[in-house]
């Protein structure tokens, strides 16, 4: 978990990728999503019920979508900046759940699991920079 925290940290305030400018606020409020989100895999990846999970995982990201639609983001961008966290996050999480001994999935069903979570976390997301949560 430690591992985790500590590459969720490093990656979640350059925000020197994205192609528009974000405000103090927006930045502040992004990390907080972020790390909110980092909380809720690390629950989902050793968990075995985890609808309750994916429903507080698919608010943050509609809480996400919103605050990109309201910063301009394009639905192309807000997918390249979620994928731009997401796949470090989704390797670490992997990385240290499947080595962990007390680990609940074997690797193939805890891929599954990330991609679930994510996958549904994206189109939480897309929908709410459409407009349409």
């Amino acid at each position: 978990q430690k591992e985790i925290t500590e590459s969720s940290s490093r990656i979640s305030s350059n925000h020197s990728h994205l192609p528009i400018d974000l405000n103090d606020n927006q930045k502040k409020e992004m990390r907080s999503i972020g790390r909110l989100l980092v909380g809720l895999v690390i629950q989902y990846a050793s968990e075995e019920k985890g609808e309750a999970i994916l429903e507080k995982a698919r608010k943050l990201g509609i809480s996400y979508g919103k605050l990109c639609r309201n910063a301009g983001m394009s639905v192309s961008t807000t997918i390249e900046t979620f994928n731009f966290y997401r796949n470090p996050i989704l390797e670490v999480t992997f990385a240290s759940a499947a080595k962990s001994p007390e680990a609940k999935f074997s690797k193939p069903n805890l891929y599954r699991r990330l991609d679930r979570f994510f996958n549904e976390v994206l189109v939480a997301t897309v929908r709410a920079v459409e407009g349409n949560n």
